[in-house]
């Protein structure tokens, strides 16, 4: 039975340890405009308010764009827009497209009929993954990150921490055992041949007495 208990425990570290290094690097590889960025792919958590801004995806939906700077005209492009001092996702078609000294332009078909830089287009490919952007979304929270990654990491720490002093103590247990076995055999041997010697003298000395007799 601890033997299961140990496997089941075992397991439990390594999909804890991994799921906290993939959220992790989510984390850690934001871009500039605060969204998880690795390589070409971008992945964007849909909330309620994403689904009145892109095309085809619903709440807790995980959105994966590939970049794609070849676009054309009627291509549906996923873009950074800045609404209310922050940067979210949207996705319009291309109207039209102008060519600047310095960057493209394009025009989407939005109410205001928006100009975006090249430097915001994030692709115009993308991915849909139901449910999993509500729970990297869970994770990435605060409360979240603290009750589901930082507390099942100190109590994995902990759990590892208590066994090796456990192995510590036992160790130094068996060499004290050992070492405490060694001492009484010594103990109880050596008094042995000292008998035998001292038995010996003596049987060597009568016969010495009895030869000065003689």
């Amino acid at each position: 039975m601890k033997k299961v208990l140990h496997i089941g425990w075992c397991c439990l570290e390594v999909i804890i340890i991994a799921y906290v290094i993939v959220l992790t690097s989510f984390i850690l590889h934001r871009n500039l405009y605060g969204f998880t960025q690795f390589g070409d792919y971008t992945f964007v958590n849909v909330s309620l308010w994403d689904i009145r801004n892109i095309n085809n995806v619903k709440k807790n939906d995980l959105l994966v764009i590939k970049t794609n700077k070849n676009i054309k005209e009627n291509d549906l492009i996923y873009y950074y827009y800045v609404e209310n001092d922050r940067y979210i996702v949207k996705s319009n078609k291309v109207i039209d497209i102008s060519e600047g000294s310095v960057s493209t332009s394009y025009q989407v078909d939005d109410k205001d009929l928006s100009l975006v830089p090249t430097s915001r287009i994030i692709g115009t490919s993308a991915v849909t993954y139901s449910f999993i952007g509500g729970v990297l979304a869970l994770l990435e929270g605060r409360y979240g990150f603290i009750f589901l990654v930082l507390i099942p990491i100190v109590i994995v720490f902990g759990y590892q921490l208590y066994d090796f002093i456990i192995t510590i103590r036992f160790d130094r247990e068996e060499v004290s055992k050992i070492e405490n076995t060694i001492v009484k055999k010594e103990y109880y041997e050596v008094p042995i041949i000292d008998r035998i010697i001292e038995v010996k003298s003596d049987s060597f000395l009568d016969k010495d007495d009895d030869i000065e007799i003689l």
